[in-house]
């Protein structure tokens, strides 16, 4: 696993504007790809970018892939181009998604795989982030960004795009395990340490750790907590018509119950 600069909180202001140049640099059609050449040269370097909404599971999946040998994990949140910045060491590099991935999602090279982690869409908004600005007990993830997030996805399934694997937090959570080994065969990756001890093993950084609720085994009381709260229940209704039938999308194409 590998941590940004561990000086990049005290890099001048100078260094961070010209960081900001290059990654909108990399931002320019066909950029990003051709940086990646030059940094790949005559191997074959395998990039998977961890994608989906917030409260969806990405800091849980992205643990999940310190459980693989030879990936070269990034613990941070970071914008596609990033992958420009970062020079391989291993044969596989994972990168997590930013806040605003899902705006850029059309400009993100083909090779470059994406997988994207779906939950819930009712789970997904009413659920708490400790982070959050608007503080505790506010919903982190609005209805706009939930929409925005929910239309990126559409597009990578009605576009096609190659590379692109979707996986239920339901299915993460539920059966590990099984997860794992499906990551495995799709990416030809070996097993280090089993799905269960991804505590254990992923070097979380302190943000991750306060947006997984601390660093855990993977349990299942996670799921369908809005079912329990007669006021998250009441919210969903509330905005449901806004959510319209995109929510109608993801219910038919991921098996989700929205009947409220």
């Amino acid at each position: 696993m590998i941590r940004p600069d561990a000086s990049a909180q005290s890099r001048s202001s100078p260094d961070q504007a010209a960081l900001k140049r290059e990654l909108a640099a990399l931002a320019a059609p066909g950029a990003l790809q051709q940086r990646l050449q030059s940094l790949d040269g005559e191997r074959h370097i395998q990039r998977i970018y961890i994608m989906g909404c917030g409260r969806s599971g990405t800091w849980l999946l992205t643990a999940l892939m310190s459980t693989f040998d030879g990936c070269q994990l990034v613990p941070k949140e970071l914008p596609v181009e990033y992958f420009g910045k970062v020079a391989p060491q291993q044969a596989t590099v994972v990168l997590k998604r930013n806040l605003t991935a899902y705006e850029a999602i059309e400009r993100i090279p083909d090779p470059i795989h994406i997988v994207y982690i779906i939950r819930h869409p009712f789970d997904v908004l009413t659920s708490v982030n400790p982070v959050h600005p608007g503080g505790p007990g506010t919903y982190y993830i609005t209805p706009a960004r939930w929409l925005g997030e929910m239309t990126a996805l559409q597009y990578l399934k009605d576009a096609q795009r190659p590379n692109v694997m979707v996986v239920r937090y339901e299915d993460l959570v539920q059966d590990p395990d099984q997860v794992q080994q499906q990551l495995a065969q799709h990416f030809k990756l070996g097993v280090k340490a089993a799905a269960r001890e991804v505590d254990a093993v992923f070097d979380a950084p302190p943000e991750a750790r306060l947006a997984m609720h601390g660093l855990r085994k993977i349990d299942q009381h996670s799921l369908y907590a809005y079912r329990q709260s007669e006021a998250k229940l009441q919210y969903l209704r509330s905005i449901r018509p806004r959510l319209g039938r995109l929510l109608d999308w993801v219910s038919e194409t991921y098996a989700y119950d929205t009947r409220l």
